[in-house]
């Protein structure tokens, strides 16, 4: 049996579920290649499950599937991730291949950044557009700004999330790719004076959330990646009061 796993954004997330299968497995594969995930934060799941890990890497995960998928064959096999194992394409494809080869494949849910961070924005999740993603090459395409246009036309929140590789995109470099589009299409995306609320570390004890204007979260010391941005829409009464609430009591906490 193959099992696409999600491990939820921290060692504190793992579902009951999640913990025994990855105890009792042959194999568990983590994925370090679609999340930020170091060495120190692999030791700290393989302490929170009592067994070492197997680090699978993009060449593993892409190039060498049919090895892991046929691996289960036999075996109980896990390829884990942070957050919810089906978001990220790359795992979709691990899926197909494991149904197209007759593999038994289960998916296991996890915490994931889709749900938490709309929440630590206080915004109602049901009022949220398009997903973007920022990227580390963000002078070469717009398709980004043009996804977050066609939300704020329609009054949409907009979840923003930023490129890890080759190198992790922080907020100041989001906000800062936002402006310049915004510089040469004028579509009305973003003003300075918009507020915004900026995540980073979620889950962690050291995870940091403020409400800020475009200047105020540039000026932030966010600390480590990964980064995340929500731009909000047009807001309800009570996400209006909740957003002002955080950022007059609850900057730079993550209840």
């Amino acid at each position: 049996m193959l099992y696409l796993l999600g491990l939820g954004l921290a060692p504190k997330h793992l579902t009951e579920e999640a913990r025994k299968i990855l105890t009792e497995a042959d194999t568990v594969y983590i994925d370090i290649f679609t999340n930020i995930i170091d060495d120190e934060m692999v030791s700290e799941w393989e302490v929170a499950v009592g067994r070492s890990f197997v680090k699978a890497s993009r060449k593993m995960l892409e190039d060498d599937v049919a090895s892991i998928v046929e691996e289960a064959r036999g075996k109980d096999v896990v390829v884990a991730t942070l957050g919810d194992p089906l978001v990220a394409t790359t795992h979709i494809s691990i899926y197909l291949e494991a149904l197209k080869r007759g593999v038994k494949v289960r998916y296991v849910p996890g915490i994931s950044i889709y749900t938490v961070a709309p929440s630590l924005a206080g915004l109602q999740h049901y009022k949220f557009g398009y997903t973007v993603t920022v990227p580390y090459l963000w002078k070469d395409s717009p398709s980004f700004y043009e996804r977050i246009a066609a939300n704020r036309r329609r009054g949409l929140h907009t979840l923003i999330l930023l490129d890890l590789h080759p190198e992790p995109v922080t907020i100041p470099v989001a906000l800062e790719a936002l402006l310049h589009w915004e510089r040469v299409r004028k579509e009305g995306v973003i003003e300075l004076s918009d507020l915004l609320v900026g995540m980073a570390r979620i889950g962690y004890p050291d995870c940091v959330r403020y409400v800020g204007t475009v200047e105020e979260l540039m000026e932030v010391k966010w600390g480590p990646p990964p980064h995340v941005l929500v731009l909000p829409g047009e807001l309800h009464p009570v996400e209006e009061e909740t957003l002002y609430a955080i950022r007059r009591y609850e900057d730079g906490r993550c209840t």
